[in-house]
């Protein structure tokens, strides 16, 4: 042991292992700093500018033919993506419709949670089929805050082929009670058949009428431009792989603005620059015994 000196002149037990306790520390400190803990959530009234809006899609079985390039179910729920990306302030919620009509996720500013409901949307989820746009127009109507100012508005995305109901005359209704109606065109006037899919998604030919013919769903482009007529609204047909909502949004632009206030939770507190400080202050430390304690000689 006398010899240690000699041999290891550097060698301090005790200064080694403070050193490697706070490189240790600071390296612990920096890893719970990446982790970004956050505490306090708190709610928060938060005050905007905008409209009401509720949109309703079709989810029946015609809105699977794929004469937009694509499915129409699939294209009109981009196209609500989209129109969800362009709002600022106003608050929109979602009716899903067949035979029958639901209120899939209700009026909200919290655009994630709708995008959440808007991807999760298929058209086995009503079970009643059919296209009943005049019920989907009536269950938007009664899905808005009637206490609310706001100016509102409905836009149902369908292919139009509506055998329900009488959905002009519910345009006519709820335009009274101070609603206006625009209506998004899916599909083309020629039609196309409706394609078949098994639970792989691979390809089963078409769905077939009992003649063992193939169905064919057109675009009834004519009922859709009375019922925007009926509801002072717009009517705006797809494209291949597109739907232009200039004319939607435009509408939107020209109703009142009215400001509306929500409860919602504000971000929490973050604390991760506290361990980053921790970190540092360690390394400082670990500098310090190293140019504090000096090799011992014999």
């Amino acid at each position: 042991e006398s010899l240690w000196g000699h041999l290891l002149p550097h060698w301090r037990p005790q200064l080694h292992g403070w050193r490697f306790f706070l490189w240790r520390s600071a390296m612990a400190a920096m890893l719970i700093g990446v982790l970004d803990i956050k505490v306090g959530a708190r709610l928060k009234e938060v005050k905007s500018e905008g409209v009401d809006v509720m949109v309703a899609l079709d989810v029946s079985t015609s809105m699977e033919a794929e004469d937009t390039g694509s499915s129409r179910i699939d294209l009109a729920k981009q196209s609500i993506q989209r129109l969800i990306n362009a709002l600022d302030g106003d608050r929109v919620g979602l009716v899903i419709f067949a035979g029958d009509a639901f209120v899939q996720c209700p009026i909200t500013t919290d655009y994630g949670a709708l995008k959440l409901f808007l991807d999760g949307v298929t058209t086995d989820l009503v079970p009643v089929q059919g296209t009943a746009v005049g019920r989907a127009i009536e269950v938007c109507a009664q899905g808005f805050d009637p206490d609310s100012p706001a100016s509102k508005m409905v836009v149902v995305f369908t292919d139009g082929e509506n055998h329900e109901d009488d959905a002009v005359a519910m345009a006519e209704e709820v335009l009274e009670r101070g609603v206006e109606v625009h209506t998004v065109g899916m599909g083309t006037t020629s039609g196309a058949p409706i394609p078949l899919y098994d639970r792989f998604g691979r390809s089963r030919g078409f769905k077939n009428d009992g003649d063992g013919n193939p169905i064919v769903t057109a675009l009834d482009d004519a009922t859709l431009i009375q019922i925007a007529e009926a509801g002072n609204g717009t009517y705006v047909q797809a494209g291949v792989g597109f739907v232009n909502l200039s004319p939607i949004l435009g509408a939107m632009n020209a109703l009142n603005q009215t400001e509306t206030s929500t409860v919602a939770y504000t971000d929490f507190t973050h604390h991760f620059h506290w361990f980053f400080l921790a970190a540092l202050l360690f390394i400082f430390a670990e500098s310090l015994l190293n140019l504090t304690f000096k090799p011992r000689t014999a």
